[in-house]
């Protein structure tokens, strides 16, 4: 499958993110469209997509300000086709699409995109139809696309025209006019034909970057109506008779908001292939949303899916690691046991055990899912050094004023094990408390809390969980939330502690949720294993070493 005779030329990974860079480069310089045609035609022509990278760099800047415009202004995108623009690396496309050839008649079968753009995906199902022996007229006329930007669709009907005088043929007017027929520009949700296969990559956007009447529309596709790209899954399940390929965010595979939908997805469909692709697929695109998989859902089941591990490295070195990879078979029944059921596939069998073998952190440990959130970080929470003559000393942690207004605040901060990253205090004052409790976009934390020691962790840890000691009288947000002994039992916070910061906890936390995020649900629901005086002992010989201040433990 993964070295499937290729008839028609494309770029391998490398020479992708080569040719990006060097259309940067000619970009920066003022270079347009016509420019760039004429800069690399000679070069890189022998490629049917390379004037779909032309077009979506020409459009970077473009996005980069509607993100900047949505991110920190909270402004909604304003051109959808823009915003949501990021073209398919040709490895993808290719094995996505010869893995769905294998599920259908080779010769017969028509294929789809929804969202073709400037038509990567369907390049790659021509590749793959004439690997097999159609010809490549034939393989051109069984493609189906549409887009709602006009300038993809001309490039598309441009590249697959090409694709046949590529191999001598000759596109007549017949020809012409099916490309015409067959690659429309249109709305991918509601204009696209029914066919044998669905090959995409979906535009991606969450509802809060929507205006009202796109955010009705996606809502409609129910659990599937969380993102743009999930209702375009839904959407294509309908369109799919045989098998739908798709490359995505692999956030429809692993978060809790999109339990209910993966699980209508295994329940009506056998996940065939499963590339868990990660980030840095995608040159110079970051954040969540750049973690991505490519999977192949099939109406025929196999009993297992074939799971390839590819989240390490950059885009060329995970199509060299495709290539030379041995994936792995597995049920997805295994994963079950998993809250919510991710696709946690590196887990080993007794790893995934451990959630019905020992009881949730939660049975003996309180993780309040209310912190304090000042609404006005700006106007309320400070550098500790700024404010140290107003700060509260608490235990291990210096400051200058017993009654003072401020104290430390558990805002996360990077990575540090046991303790560290004191370095903000809140405004606590009674004026203070008064505008959490009643601002709307503000909280404030149940008081109660300050008497008691803690734990306190890092929200946004980079898949690197990071737990420290929080002694009381300290105050805590969303980025640094707290964890409290129902018994409030020092010993077991601190034999907590060795657990939380050990290689297994990481790994079942990643399961659970392989985000940016460790959400507190997902700390709740962490199964714990016996928690041993040997472990209380090294937590809290850890934290009275690193804190300096081991002669004051109470």
């Amino acid at each position: 499958m993964k070295n499937a005779r290729k008839n028609l030329s494309r770029l391998s990974a490398s020479e992708e993110r080569r040719f990006v860079t060097e259309i940067r480069r000619s970009v920066r310089k003022g270079a347009n469209f016509s420019d760039l045609v004429e800069e690399f035609e000679g070069q890189w022509a022998h490629d049917p997509h390379w004037k779909g990278w032309l077009l979506q760099e020409l459009r970077r800047g473009a996005r980069a300000e509607s993100f900047e415009a949505h991110h920190h202004h909270e402004a909604k995108h304003k051109d959808t086709v823009v915003a949501s623009q990021i073209f398919t690396p040709a490895w993808v496309a290719d094995a996505l699409a010869t893995h769905c050839l294998e599920h259908v008649d080779a010769v017969r079968a028509t294929c789809l995109d929804p969202c073709c753009g400037a038509g990567q995906m369907l390049f790659a199902w021509v590749r793959a139809k004439v690997s097999s022996g159609a010809s490549v007229e034939d393989a051109v006329l069984s493609v189906r696309g549409v887009d709602l930007d006009p300038e993809a669709v001309a490039l598309c009907r441009e590249a697959l025209a090409g694709m046949i005088r590529a191999e001598d043929k000759v596109v007549s007017a017949q020809i012409q006019a099916a490309l015409h027929e067959n690659i429309k520009v249109a709305d991918g949700l509601e204009g696209a034909p029914k066919c044998d296969v669905v090959l995409m990559n979906p535009p991606y956007m969450g509802l809060r970057s929507m205006d009202e009447g796109m955010r009705a529309r996606v809502k409609e596709h129910g659990e599937f109506g969380v993102d743009l790209y999930s209702a375009f899954i839904d959407h294509a399940q309908r369109q799919a008779t045989a098998v739908v390929g798709v490359l995505a965010p692999q956030t429809i595979w692993f978060t809790q908001r999109f339990e209910r939908a993966r699980r209508s997805l295994l329940n009506d469909w056998h996940l065939d292939q499963f590339l868990h692709l990660g980030s840095g697929l995608f040159p110079g695109l970051n954040g969540e949303k750049s973690s991505a998989a490519a999977f192949v859902l099939s109406r025929t089941s196999s009993g297992t899916t074939e799971f390839y591990d590819l989240r390490s490295g950059k885009g060329e070195d995970k199509e060299a690691r495709y290539e030379s990879c041995q994936s792995a078979r597995r049920s997805v029944e295994a994963f079950d046991e998993i809250p919510g059921a991710p696709l946690a596939h590196w887990l080993k069998d007794e790893e995934i055990a451990l959630f019905s073998k020992y009881p949730a952190l939660e049975e003996f440990f309180e993780v309040p899912g209310s912190q304090n959130k000042t609404g006005d970080n700006a106007r309320f929470v400070r550098p500790v050094t700024e404010v140290f003559d107003e700060l509260v000393p608490v235990w291990g942690l210096d400051g200058g004023n017993p009654e003072g207004r401020y104290r430390y605040y558990s805002k996360g901060g990077p990575y540090c094990p046991w303790w560290g990253n004191w370095d903000w205090a809140v405004d606590f004052s009674d004026e203070a408390k008064a505008f959490y409790r009643t601002n709307r976009t503000s909280n404030l934390m149940d008081e109660s809390y300050l008497e008691r020691n803690g734990l306190c962790y890092t929200d946004f840890g980079g898949r690197r969980f990071s737990a420290r000691f929080m002694p009381k009288g300290v105050v805590f947000d969303m980025a640094g939330p707290a964890i409290f002994s129902r018994k409030d039992d020092d010993d077991e916070l601190f034999a907590l502690l060795v657990y939380l910061n050990s290689d297994l906890a990481n790994r079942l936390l990643v399961a659970m949720n392989p985000s940016l995020h460790f959400q507190v649900r997902d700390v709740r629901a962490l199964p714990v294993p016996p928690l041993t005086a040997e472990m209380a002992r090294r937590g809290r010989s850890k934290v009275l070493s690193l804190s300096g201040a081991a002669q004051t433990y109470p």
